[in-house]
C-alpha cells in the first residue's frame, strides 16, 4: 500500500517556526537556527509544499546563511518553481560530491536537457543509472534525451549540407532568400530561430508574387532553407524554423546573376496568360491525337507554351516550326499521304513523308493548294524559322530576331494547330 503524504503545514505554523529560527540566531547563534530552518524545509518537501520551500530560501535566515541551504530539497523546489537556472546551480555543486546521489544527477539531467545541453544530459542519466541501475526512470530518461540528440545532429548536418546547397543558386533565389532572412528575423513575432508564418507573410518576407509562394516555400523546405516544425501559432499557422547556417552564407555569396526577363518570364506563367493562348484547348485536341503524334505535340506544346512566356524568342521559333511540321505530317498521314511530290524550278522532286522538312512540307502545300487557307501561316512560319533557326542570316544580315517575328510565328504555328487537329 503506498504512503500517504504528510499533511500539510499551515502557513501560521511556518510562519511560528520561522520566527523562532530568527529569535534562536539572536540568542545562542546561527547553528540551531539554521538546522531549525532545514528541519523545517525537509518538512515542506515531504508535504510536497514545493512554494513555500522556495519562499523560504529567499527568506533573510536562508540568504544569510545560504551556503548551508544548498540541498536536494531546495533545488527539486526551485527546479518545480521554475527557477531552472538555480536549481541547476545547486543540483550541479551537488553531483560533485564524492559520493553522489542518483536522484541529484538524474535531476541535473532533465534541467541539462530543457537548456538544450544534451551530450551532458545523457552523461548523467547513465552516471545515475550507473550508480543505481535497478532505478527504470534514469534509463527511461535517457531514451528521448539520446532520441533528440540524434535528430539535432541530423538536423544540422541537414543544415550545414543547405548551406552548401544555396552557393549554387542564381542571383534572383539569393535575393529573395536574402529578403526574406533580414525580414523574417527582424520581425516580432521571431523568437530563437523561429518564425510563425502565414503563407501571405511569406509572400511579403520574400517579395514573391502571390501564385509563386506555394511552389517557392515547398522548394526551400525541401532544400533545408527553413523547417516546418509541424507546430502551430497562436492563429494556427504554421512555425518554420530558420537554419541557422545560412543567413550569414547569404550576405557573402556572389550568386550567378539572372537575366530580368527571365525572372519576369517566371512570373508570366500564370493560368490567365496561358488562357490568352488557347493552351488548354490545344492540350483538349492534342489528346485526340494517335499516340506516336501526341507525345511529342505534347512536349512540344508544353515546351512553346513556357518559352513564349518566358520571352525566349528563338526557342519560339525553333519549337513553332518543329509544331507546324509535325501537324502537317500528321495530316498526310490522315490522308494516306505516304510521298510528297514538288518542283522546283524544272526539276521534280518526291521524298518520302518521314523525309521531308518544314521547307518540303510547305512546297507541296503550296503547288497543290491542299490547304490555301494555312498558306500565309505555314509561310509565316516557315520563312522565320529558315532565316532564324541557323544564325547565317543574324551573322551575315545583323538582323536580329525581335519580339514582333516571335510573336507572329507563335500566332502562326496556333493557327495551323488549331486548323489541323481533332475537334
Amino acid at each position: 500500500m503506498p504512503s500517504q503524504q504528510p499533511e500539510q503545514i499551515p502557513s501560521a505554523e511556518i510562519g511560528r517556526i520561522l520566527s523562532e529560527a530568527i529569535q534562536l540566531e539572536a540568542d545562542s547563534g546561527p547553528e540551531e537556527a539554521v538546522n531549525l530552518v532545514a528541519q523545517l524545509i525537509r518538512r515542506l518537501h515531504q508535504s510536497g509544499q514545493y512554494g513555500e520551500v522556495a519562499k523560504l530560501f529567499g527568506s533573510q535566515i536562508c540568504q544569510d546563511y545560504e551556503g548551508s541551504f544548498r540541498t536536494f530539497e531546495i533545488a527539486y523546489a526551485l527546479n518545480e518553481c521554475g527557477s531552472l537556472e538555480k536549481a541547476g546551480e545547486i543540483y550541479e555543486e551537488l553531483s560533485y560530491a564524492d559520493h553522489p546521489d542518483p536522484a541529484v544527477l538524474n535531476n541535473l539531467g532533465v534541467i541539462r536537457q530543457k537548456e538544450g545541453k544534451l551530450r551532458e544530459s545523457i552523461r548523467l542519466f547513465r552516471r545515475a543509472a550507473k550508480l543505481d541501475p535497478d532505478k527504470k526512470l534514469y534509463k527511461n530518461n535517457m531514451v528521448p534525451a539520446e532520441n533528440e540528440l540524434s535528430e539535432q545532429v541530423r538536423l544540422k548536418s541537414s543544415y550545414m549540407e543547405a548551406a552548401e546547397t544555396v552557393r549554387k543558386e542564381n542571383e534572383y533565389v539569393v535575393g529573395r532568400l536574402l529578403l526574406f532572412y533580414n525580414n523574417a528575423t527582424g520581425d516580432p513575432d521571431y523568437c530563437k530561430g523561429r518564425i510563425p508564418m502565414p503563407r501571405w507573410k511569406f509572400n511579403k518576407m520574400a517579395g514573391l508574387p502571390d501564385n509563386r509562394a506555394d511552389a517557392v516555400l515547398g522548394r526551400w523546405v525541401e532544400k533545408g532553407y527553413l523547417r516546418d516544425t509541424g507546430e502551430s501559432g497562436r492563429y494556427n499557422e504554421r512555425v518554420y524554423e530558420l537554419n541557422p547556417y545560412l543567413h550569414k552564407e547569404l550576405a557573402r555569396l556572389r550568386p550567378v546573376k539572372v537575366k530580368p526577363e527571365w525572372v519576369t518570364g517566371f512570373e508570366n506563367v500564370t493560368g490567365g496568360n496561358l488562357a490568352e493562348f488557347g493552351y488548354a484547348e490545344i492540350k483538349e485536341r492534342i489528346a485526340k491525337v494517335r499516340a506516336k503524334y501526341r507525345i511529342i505535340m505534347d512536349r512540344d506544346i508544353d515546351e512553346l507554351a513556357l518559352n513564349r512566356l518566358m520571352g525566349q524568342r528563338k526557342a519560339v521559333v525553333a519549337l513553332a516550326g518543329a509544331l507546324v511540321e509535325l501537324a502537317l505530317m500528321y495530316f498526310c498521314e490522315r490522308k494516306n499521304i505516304t510521298t510528297l511530290c514538288y518542283q522546283v524550278g524544272q526539276k521534280m522532286h518526291k521524298k518520302k513523308l518521314y523525309d521531308c522538312d518544314l521547307g518540303d512540307l510547305l512546297r507541296y502545300f503550296q503547288q497543290t493548294r491542299t490547304l490555301s487557307d494555312l498558306d500565309v501561316a505555314i509561310g509565316h512560319v516557315a520563312r522565320i524559322h529558315r532565316n532564324y533557326i541557323h544564325p547565317g542570316k543574324e551573322l551575315r544580315d545583323k538582323e536580329g530576331l525581335s519580339e514582333t517575328k516571335a510573336a507572329l510565328c507563335f500566332n502562326a504555328a496556333m493557327e495551323v494547330l488549331n486548323r489541323l487537329l481533332p475537334k
